[in-house]
């Protein structure tokens, strides 16, 4: 439920308990203040004189009565109107054009409207009553029929003496005193459904409020493990939390991504200095050799400038990586994209490489499972250097004489398949997701970096993911290197025979 729909259930649940309990108090208080003090309902009838209610109701039903023409209801509301007056402690009599309907007067009652025959000639609607009689007088044509009603009560009622009735005023009194106890319980009552209602509702809203305060506390003091859960059955809340919940999640694997890559930067530095400080402690010792003639010979002293040299050269080209992975892994590197058709690109390649490769012991085997139609944006030069760099540590940890590489090419949907595997020495499979990082070199190759920088594969993995694809390794029997390249589409093949140069 969202918190406009609670607040709005608050609101009419506060009218609708409130109405409830005061028609609780109502009759709780009616039954108690009446029991208490005594009053009874025929006492508040009282108020107006009992002759005159009694005048009033014979008048209503007797002109019911006279209007009626079905004999059986006639004498039912007869009977009603007898009974009426008793209830009240009157005998009465009806009578219809001179015929008497019902008459249940005692001899007593008889005598008393005759001595007052005089009074009620005076007028056809008489009541009156004191302390030691009540009297109701009607003589009238209703409908064109002549009625006559007398009603007659001589004494106190029975029960109760004329000194214990209550006088109008002071009914007056007791009504108004319970309409007060009604108010105030009203109000009671309206008090307590809105603090009932307003603490449930509070509580609904200031719980998640917590639970987000509590949840930012934590992530302020660096715990970003402290999950908050909350349900809150679809209100806005619910949300929030579960927005929080995720921005927290964000926050940890960027955290942790900064983490790792803090750790890698170290890594960098520590492989960059051990990568420089051997050649330049080789370095220093053929130049400490030449300058105290330890090299004594022309023979001797060529070698060592050869070895310098070459040393130098080996710190060129670890410095030309280091330089192409920064740019790399900045995402500053400059690349240069082109719809390239790839059967062709590959037949190249391997028409102006294999020849060195050969030559370096190692014997690529080469399966076309290409239409001659695929083509893929790339840039030819960085994808000639992944290529390069597979192929060079495929020469360099071949465990025979005459090591073998097979290259397969192929399409699976929109991608470019190339799979290249050797039959090299391998690597764990615990190292499978290692072998494309920074510096990482499965044997003891750190000792002599002329072997290798350890970081062929990681420039390889950066080249091939600013290509859209993606770079992963296999084992068994070797070390298996598959490339996945997404494909641009495909060309017309009538329509482009020359003969280009992909090696740029």
């Amino acid at each position: 439920m969202t918190v406009k729909k609670r607040l709005i259930f608050s609101n009419v649940l506060v009218i609708l308990l409130s109405i409830i309990f005061i028609l609780l108090v109502f009759f709780v208080t009616f039954l108690a203040f009446f029991s208490v003090v005594g009053v009874t309902v025929r006492d508040i009838e009282q108020r107006d004189g009992v002759a005159n209610n009694i005048q009033t109701l014979s008048v209503h039903r007797i002109g019911r009565y006279c209007r009626e023409e079905d004999p059986a209801e006639k004498a039912e509301i007869a009977r009603k109107l007898k009974d009426q007056v008793a209830y009240f402690g009157f005998s009465s009599r009806l009578e219809c054009d001179g015929v008497t309907i019902y008459a249940d007067l005692d001899a007593d009652e008889e005598q008393f409207l005759s001595g007052h025959s005089d009074m009620f000639a005076a007028g056809n609607a008489i009541a009156m009553e004191n302390d030691t009689a009540a009297v109701v007088h009607y003589d009238s044509s209703v409908q064109g029929v002549h009625i006559r009603f007398d009603a007659v009560r001589l004494g106190s009622p029975e029960g109760s003496v004329s000194g214990d009735r209550l006088d109008s005023g002071e009914v007056s009194r007791y009504v108004e005193i319970y309409t007060l106890m009604i108010l105030v319980c009203a109000v009671a009552a309206i008090f307590i459904s809105i603090v009932f209602v307003s603490s449930r509702t509070a509580h609904a809203i200031t719980r998640p409020l917590n639970l987000l305060r509590k949840g930012s506390q934590e992530i302020k003091n660096g715990n970003l493990d402290y999950k908050i859960y909350y349900r809150g059955k679809g209100d806005e809340f619910e949300h929030v939390c579960s927005d929080f919940d995720d921005m927290r999640l964000r926050l940890k694997r960027s955290v942790q991504a900064q983490m790792d890559a803090e750790k890698r930067r170290k890594q960098l530095y520590a492989g960059i200095s051990h990568d420089l400080r051997t050649p330049l402690t080789a370095i220093k010792g053929y130049v400490e050799g030449l300058r105290d003639g330890v090299a004594s010979t022309p023979e001797m002293r060529t070698k060592y400038l050869q070895t310098i040299y070459r040393k130098a050269c080996d710190m060129d080209n670890l410095v030309d990586k280091l330089f192409l992975f920064t740019q790399l892994d900045s995402g500053q590197f400059p690349f240069n994209f082109e719809t390239v058709p790839v059967k062709k690109y590959l037949t190249n390649f391997l028409a102006q490489r294999q020849e060195d490769y050969r030559a370096r012991g190692l014997e690529i085997q080469y399966e076309d499972r290409l239409t001659g139609a695929e083509t893929v944006r790339m840039d030819v030069q960085e994808i000639n250097r992944v290529l390069s760099n597979i192929l060079d540590n495929s020469v360099k940890y071949k465990t025979a004489p005459i090591g073998v590489s097979r290259i397969t090419a192929r399409t699976q949907g929109d991608r470019l398949i190339l799979t290249l595997s050797d039959n090299g020495r391998g690597v764990e499979d615990t190292d499978l997701d290692n072998i494309f990082s920074d510096f990482f070199r499965t044997d003891k190759a750190r000792m002599d970096p002329g072997s290798g920088s350890g970081l062929g594969l990681a420039i390889a993995r950066h080249i091939i993911r600013a290509h859209g694809g993606r770079i992963y390794a296999r084992g068994g029997g070797g070390l298996t290197i598959i490339i996945e390249l997404p494909r641009s589409g495909d060309m017309d093949r009538s329509g482009d025979s020359s003969e280009e140069n992909f090696d740029h």
